[in-house]
């Protein structure tokens, strides 16, 4: 899942797949459910031709029981958020409306829950617990809580994209909400990036990438500057395609006078979008 010309998608779907099922032999919940995640969004990242793909991959991950995930929160909302990106993809709005409420359950929830460390690491268990053997974890570093509620209201804003004129701009408002959250942080508090999915998710904003440790520290706990310059982007990404949707939705109501006012900051970085949009789209959502 690297980026890279030479990555072998179908290869690394296959080491997934033999991943999951050994984990499902040993009882593994977490890494089960982990490479059925991973493998969901290497398909989606191949946009319409690999929703068939996701979907499979997609229902071995809903297998699992709730009770199966405890302490496993942030893999069951990246399950959730995956899930409403096959509906919307597939073109079944309504169903992905239905999804969404569930999601903000769940982000209120681990909320209240306070699941969320300040760097965004979390961990899962491997091998079952047996007495008298001391667990065994493997820890991952994806969202922190900030960015992961940002993505939440822009996901909310595009199931709400046909209905938004009928709700009186309920999707702008998702929209809007979310591009104030992203203002209100500070700079140097970015994030990684998520896997690609067609016209209605960015690649960056899933996080392919982010499975496998794309925000790296040292041992005193610094960020390196690779890992700031990653966070940075996928900050950046996920600010232009809420930009760019908002845009959309006011064009679709004929407010042009709203809408050049919100696409008018795209100007002075029309170099970094323009490198950016031609990507597919899914990585926002990554593990690292």
């Amino acid at each position: 899942m690297e980026d890279s010309p030479l990555h072998d998608e179908q290869g690394a779907i296959t080491t997934l797949q033999k991943i999951s099922s050994t984990a499902a032999a040993r009882h593994d919940h977490g890494i089960y459910l982990l490479a059925s995640l991973m493998e969901t969004m290497i398909s989606v990242s191949s946009g319409a031709d690999g929703i068939e793909a996701a979907n499979r991959a997609l229902a071995r991950a809903n297998s699992l029981q709730l009770e199966s995930m405890q302490g496993m929160e942030q893999l069951g909302i990246l399950r959730q958020m995956l899930d409403i990106m096959c509906s919307l993809m597939a073109g079944r709005y309504s169903e992905s409306e239905v999804k969404v409420k569930v999601l903000h359950g769940m982000l209120d929830h681990s909320s209240k829950a306070q699941i969320w460390t300040p760097s965004g690491e979390f961990e899962i268990l491997i091998n079952p617990v047996r007495l008298g053997r001391p667990e065994e974890k493997l820890k991952f570093k994806w969202l922190t809580k900030e960015d992961i509620f940002v993505l939440g209201y822009f996901i909310s804003g595009l199931c709400k994209f046909q209905k938004n004129v009928e709700e009186v701009g309920r999707g702008e408002k998702y929209l809007q909400e979310g591009l104030r959250s992203i203002e209100r942080e500070p700079r140097h508090h970015y994030l990684p990036f998520l896997p690609p999915a067609s016209f209605f998710f960015p690649p960056q904003l899933l996080g392919s990438n982010g499975f496998t440790g794309l925000l790296k520290e040292d041992h005193a706990g610094t960020t390196s500057l690779v890992g700031a310059m990653n966070k940075s982007t996928w900050r950046q990404t996920l600010k232009c395609h809420v930009m760019l949707y908002h845009t959309f939705l006011l064009c679709v109501r004929t407010d042009w006078d709203g809408a050049i006012k919100v696409a008018t900051p795209f100007d002075p970085e029309q170099a970094y979008i323009s490198a950016t949009l031609t990507v597919p789209t899914a990585p926002l959502l990554g593990i690292q």
